[in-house]
């Protein structure tokens, strides 16, 4: 994980609004949908879920918020991306459903004054910065009780290892050779990247989110006060990630439903859903 990463503006949020859902759920201009595989491990557990109150932090456009409602859910939907908000109102009310929507960010959470009995980050905490990570968690705290379910997305850092590039280095670096000096790591990653012929090749030519460890994730999650109860991984690929273009999507579909909640996972796929339960 990149110590440079910082938190992700509303801006750029507010600048692909318009077009969020077709590319990132409906495959446009031949994209990957892999926001619609991360939504179905969502859907699953709401499937067998006990009814209850949602709050969807950080709902963009409300393509889950939607999808909730229909099946009877009660949600509340914020987001700091006035845009993406006005975007998810307007498509809720298109379809004849009615939401709530709150501008609002993650780090004031506490201003909703109530607590939820479902709490949905999907895809939100990667991008929020390391260092602010301690008052979001104390913000959904705030809005959650002795049994709230946390259920969240993260990009899964052990990807970079299929991916062997500039991020690969990094990722065996600040996860295998966590206990090694400064200088040791350093010489590490100076004679992994001299087995690369073209290390500046990746798929991220900049981080604009943080990765996380879904091996170490629970114990991160427990110094939070939250303990893991499943997790799904999602996003297959079966190439390297820089050959992205070349992935043909019925492979990787193929995967997304048989691989889930495999150990392969841990390296074909580039991101995973965490569910916990408030422990503390």
């Amino acid at each position: 994980m990149s110590n440079t990463f910082s938190s992700t503006p509303s801006e750029l949020w507010d600048s692909v609004a318009s077009e969020y859902d077709e590319a990132s759920y409906g495959g446009k201009d031949g994209l990957y949908p892999a926001n619609k595989y991360r939504s179905e491990i969502l859907l699953d557990f709401f499937e067998t879920a006990k009814k209850g109150t949602v709050l969807d932090a950080g709902c963009g456009t409300g393509q889950m918020t939607r999808e909730l409602l229909k099946r009877g859910w009660d949600v509340t939907s914020v987001d700091y991306s006035k845009e993406m908000l006005a975007v998810a109102e307007q498509k809720t009310k298109a379809i004849g459903l009615n939401g709530i929507f709150i501008h609002c960010d993650l780090k004031e959470l506490a201003k909703l004054d109530r607590k939820f009995d479902y709490i949905m980050l999907n895809g939100v905490l990667p991008y929020v910065a390391v260092e602010e990570e301690p008052q979001v968690f104390e913000q959904l705290r705030a809005v959650s009780h002795a049994q709230t379910v946390l259920l969240s997305a993260h990009y899964n850092l052990f990807f970079n290892l299929l991916s062997f590039d500039k991020w690969t280095v990094s990722a065996i670096a600040d996860t295998f050779l966590s206990t090694l000096s400064a200088a040791e790591r350093n010489l590490a990653s100076e004679k992994i990247t001299s087995c690369i012929s073209d290390p500046n090749s990746a798929l991220d030519d900049e981080r604009t989110m943080k990765m996380e460890s879904p091996i170490a994730y629970p114990e991160k999650l427990r110094g939070f006060g939250f303990a893991q109860q499943d997790l799904a991984y999602y996003n297959f690929f079966y190439l390297p990630g820089k050959f992205q273009a070349e992935q043909k999507h019925d492979i990787r579909e193929k995967l997304e439903c048989e691989l889930r909640r495999d150990w392969r996972a841990v390296l074909l796929a580039r991101g995973f859903v965490s569910i916990a339960k408030r422990s503390s």
